[in-house]
């Protein structure tokens, strides 16, 4: 449940337990007091009634004496006969929800009459009324208890989490990694979320450190054979043709490093600068650029090249430079990766899933052992033992596929070679 939500719902309970409290307190305590107080109340007015009846019964005038009675006692007083003529009335105070009420039977000139008096209790002064008086304590004692309630929950249940997430963050900086929690609300997600960017970071830092380490050891090799070559030439005891055989196997080194080097630059300025400019893309053009950007490398090299399109007319959502260095990247790899085969081929084929299409670059190269195979996007991986450039250029290709919110995978053909498959949603 999300706190929004516990919020209104807190508030709503402790109104709840307020009507409750009231209720419980008012049937406990006040119900018995209240009515014997108007029970004394009506007493005393019917204790009254019976001189007052004496009085208009003897007085010559009694219309005098009931005006005079009403304005001291603020009574309301009706006098009317048995077939409900009135003959007197004064009426001193407005409608009122609370009353007593008490009527007598007077005799005035042999005649039979009604006296009814009404007494007003008003609200005005309803504090000097036990009853109000009482659950106006009771409710500021009921409210107390609630606000103190609600506090101690709040600060459990929201700020004592939220000082307990400001710690682990100040923690995390000291090399302390944060834990999830259980709980789901805002709080929770926000949690989440912290040990999600502690695990992506330190992720990204291991991964850097891989990087760091495969660098080191792909410069450290020719670096050394550059190094010792240089050394015999300083010596001046070489015959010319061994100093041009040094010459160009130092420069054959230096190739390697600044390949090396040529390949972490395109790395780091992909990562750096991830930025995409995405238009419709139509597939059918897609494949013909591609057949267009690599038939004249593959019949100079001998490679056969085909391209299979079972996709209808669809449009993907693509960045175009960035999708051809995919495929520029992977057919890439592929031609340097035959290994002496006869009859070297490869193959485009794209085909439409639901709402994705999926393109299928494959090659009968020598494959790709199975216990390696999840690493091949890696960076700086290779399954090329003699190579002494690492390889980012799968890597490359798996964060461009990734940010087209997309999928790359690689799987080794029945008979020989590898294929690799990008799957992309349609636009």
């Amino acid at each position: 449940m999300s706190m929004r939500y516990k919020l209104a719902f807190t508030v709503l309970i402790a109104l709840l337990v307020n009507i409750l409290g009231l209720m419980l307190y008012y049937n406990l305590f006040i119900s018995t007091r209240v009515s014997t107080h108007f029970d004394e109340r009506q007493a005393a007015l019917d204790q009254d009634m019976q001189k007052i009846s004496k009085e208009v019964s003897t007085s010559g005038d009694y219309q005098d004496y009931l005006t005079q009675l009403s304005k001291k006692k603020g009574y309301d007083i009706k006098l009317q006969s048995l077939d409900d003529n009135v003959v007197f009335e004064t009426k001193n105070s407005q409608d009122a929800s609370l009353f007593i009420r008490s009527t007598v039977i007077v005799h005035l000139s042999g005649e039979i009459y009604l006296l009814r008096v009404t007494k007003s209790l008003s609200i005005q002064n309803g504090y000097d009324i036990p009853l109000i008086r009482i659950l106006l304590e009771a409710e500021i004692v009921i409210l107390f208890c609630i606000l103190l309630t609600v506090t101690i929950v709040l600060y459990l249940q929201y700020v004592k989490p939220i000082e307990k997430l400001q710690k682990s963050i100040k923690e995390y900086t000291t090399g302390n990694v944060p834990e999830p929690i259980k709980r789901v609300d805002e709080i929770g997600k926000l949690q989440h979320s912290f040990v999600q960017l502690a695990n992506n970071l330190s992720e990204e830092k291991q991964k850097q450190s891989r990087i760091i380490a495969s660098i080191s050891h792909d410069i450290k090799t020719p670096l050394t054979s550059v190094m010792g070559y240089t050394e015999r030439l300083k010596s001046g005891k070489l015959s010319e043709d061994r100093k041009m055989s040094y010459i160009d196997t130092i420069y054959e080194k230096a190739e390697v490093i600044k390949t090396l080097i040529g390949e972490f630059d395109d790395y780091l300025s992909f990562n750096l600068q991830p930025s995409f400019s995405k238009q419709k893309l139509s597939v059918d053009k897609l494949i013909q650029l591609i057949r267009e950007d690599y038939k004249d490398d593959m019949e100079s090299t001998g490679i056969h090249f085909l391209i299979i399109n079972e996709c209808g007319p669809v449009n993907i959502l693509a960045d175009l430079s960035k999708i051809r260095r995919v495929f520029s990247n992977i057919i890439g790899n592929s031609m340097k990766h035959f290994g002496g085969t006869e009859n070297p081929a490869i193959s485009v084929k794209c085909s439409q899933i639901n709402k994705k299409v999926l393109f299928q670059i494959s090659d009968n190269g020598m494959g790709v052992p199975k216990d390696i195979l999840s690493y091949i996007f890696e960076p700086f991986f290779t399954s090329d033992d003699s190579r002494n450039v690492a390889g980012l250029g799968l890597s490359i290709c798996k964060e461009i596929i990734e940010s087209h919110e997309g999928r790359i995978w690689a799987e080794n053909n029945p008979f020989s070679g590898l294929s690799i498959f990008l799957e992309l949603p349609i636009s």
